[in-house]
């Protein structure tokens, strides 16, 4: 944020009789007299002093301010708020910084109502150690400034008076603070104001968490969807009843839930009802599995533009094609082995796609059924869990999926752990190795081809050990090989080195990130290389 600065000072304004010393203290020329701390007394004097306000040129400045109109003022105050959705209770960003300057300021920012209607984020708690007895090795807990949290209430609730009676967003949580803390007065009289049924048609967007502030998930979990008839987008922590009317508001957008309810209660849910709902959404997040079936529905949403699932096989199969035309993002993880029908998938304007796959060996990888149908595809997360036992299989077949998709600019690869034993170590060496552009023959009689030759951003997630270190630097170099311009198109590359465990294996590691660099400088590629390790620097 970019607050209008103080007014330059013009050495016209300035008195006359201290011109002369003034202007050889500016230049650092030497002085008459070599009076120079006596200058240095009266350039102090002549700030402290009233002379500059006091003059006519400055007086005209501060007329020339007041009259701005104040929709002028609004407009600027606006535009000073920070670009994050999530705003804080922070007396140092506006708007409340903007009622701190002066009180034109704060009687303009009273009254503009569009800079308060997004309730703030995250009340802090004020958590204050406890005084403890020097070197007993004990941690003590932390006290809450009740006070402190009081008053913080109070500023929601002028919060919520200066928002007028504009369509409002909230989200509303305590970090650390206990559910059997007794919640200060003015926090449960904020609570109770708009969790109301006169309140609740202003709400447009909800953020709310189960653990940070249970005593507003519960409030709006009273009311009825016929409440909302505004609400666009809410994400929880935890669904606790997803049948509650606030998942069925009639305008909903965007739904991100954290948590569905266990696996007993979840078979309770009237997944026919909520999905007829939900026909609508063009946003969707749902972080625990749920059965297959419902994410084929889900994926048959004409409006969904981003969806991340993650689905619960059963065996079931359709062999009905499931169309989401404006699709533009999905993640896709299994929980378990599934015959999910990726062939009867049709997702044209996908342009991000996530996929966390267990390995296979009698059945087919899904990408070969679904890559070389994504012709706008330009950016692919892969994670594949369980590999060591399929991994000839997985493998071979990732390379000939990636052959369809020859235009893929942004690559993420996820290492398998590097402590799951010896058995480990080939499985983490082969996805590492399907980042390496050398020309791949598939089967006799085919083409050989370049894995992906027109990639730019490649980043791995996970640690690269000693063992796989020169296979990342052979990647690396060969995708920035200057006689390979067919290839050499990289422009970001992320990784993240082991930590050495000797001297050896830091050496090893500062010589890696050595010859990258040099490599970069001698081919005049431009490309940022992030290695993350704490023993060699990132730059």
């Amino acid at each position: 944020m970019s607050l209008p600065l103080p007014i330059p000072v013009d050495s016209s304004l300035l008195p006359t009789h201290f011109d002369h010393d003034l202007y050889h203290l500016k230049d650092n020329s030497p002085l008459q007299n070599g009076h120079h701390e006596e200058a240095k007394r009266r350039s102090v004097a002549l700030v402290a002093s009233e002379a500059l306000p006091n003059s006519p040129e400055h007086s005209e400045a501060v007329l020339q301010l007041d009259c701005i109109p104040e929709d002028i003022w609004r407009e600027i105050f606006f535009h000073c708020q920070s670009e994050s959705s999530r705003t804080h209770l922070n007396l140092s960003a506006a708007p409340l910084l903007l009622t701190r300057v002066c009180r034109k300021w704060k009687s303009i920012a009273i009254r503009a109502p569009e800079l308060w209607t997004s309730i703030p984020y995250d009340i802090s708690t004020f958590q204050m150690p406890i005084s403890s007895p020097p070197n007993q090795g004990r941690i003590y807990p932390k006290k809450i400034n009740y006070e402190g949290l009081t008053g913080r209430g109070k500023m929601l609730n002028d919060w919520l008076d200066r928002s007028g009676m504009l369509p409002i967003s909230i989200a509303l949580g305590a970090q650390g603070l206990p559910l059997s803390y007794r919640v200060p007065q003015t926090i449960l009289d904020f609570i109770h104001r708009v969790t109301t049924r006169d309140f609740a048609p202003r709400i447009c967007s909800l953020e709310v968490s189960t653990t940070k502030s249970p005593q507003l998930y519960i409030g709006f979990m009273k009311l009825s969807a016929d409440d909302f008839p505004n609400l666009r987008e809410i994400t929880v922590d935890k669904a606790l009843n997803i049948d509650a009317g606030i998942f069925h508001a009639p305008r909903l957008r965007k739904v991100s839930i954290g948590e569905l309810p266990t696996e007993s209660e979840s078979k309770k849910i009237s997944w026919d009802a909520l999905l007829k709902q939900w026909v609508r959404l063009q946003h969707l997040h749902i972080g625990t599995p749920i059965p297959e079936e419902r994410v084929f529905q889900i994926l048959g949403f004409h409006h969904l533009t981003e969806c991340s699932l993650t689905f619960r096989g059963a065996g079931t199969y359709t062999t009905r094609r499931i169309s989401s035309p404006n699709l533009e993002s999905l993640s896709l993880s299994e929980e378990n082995m599934s015959f999910f029908p990726y062939e009867y998938l049709d997702i044209p304007a996908l342009t991000t796609l996530k996929l966390k796959l267990l390995g296979r060996r009698n059945i087919d990888n899904p990408m070969l059924s679904l890559l070389p149908r994504i012709n706008a595809l330009n950016k692919l997360d892969l994670n594949i869990e369980r590999l060591m036992h399929a991994e000839e299989c997985m493998y071979s077949q990732t390379l000939e999926a990636f052959r369809a998709i020859p235009g893929l600019r942004h690559l993420v690869l996820h290492l398998p752990s590097m402590y799951c034993g010896y058995e480990s170590q080939s499985s983490r060496e082969m996805v590492l190795s399907l980042a390496n552009p050398r020309p791949v023959r598939l089967k006799e009689g085919l083409e050989p081809f370049n894995v992906l030759p027109e990639l730019q951003i490649l980043e791995f997630i996970g640690e690269i050990d000693v063992l796989l270190a020169r296979y990342f630097q052979n990647i690396v170099i060969q995708r920035l090989n200057p006689n390979r311009r067919d290839i050499a198109t990289l422009k970001h590359i992320s990784a993240t080195l082991a930590t050495p465990i000797s001297v050896w294996n830091r050496t090893i590691s500062e010589a890696i990130t050595l010859k990258i660099r040099h490599h970069i400088k001698w081919a005049g590629i431009e490309c940022h290389v992030d290695l993350k390790d704490q023993w060699v620097p990132v730059y």
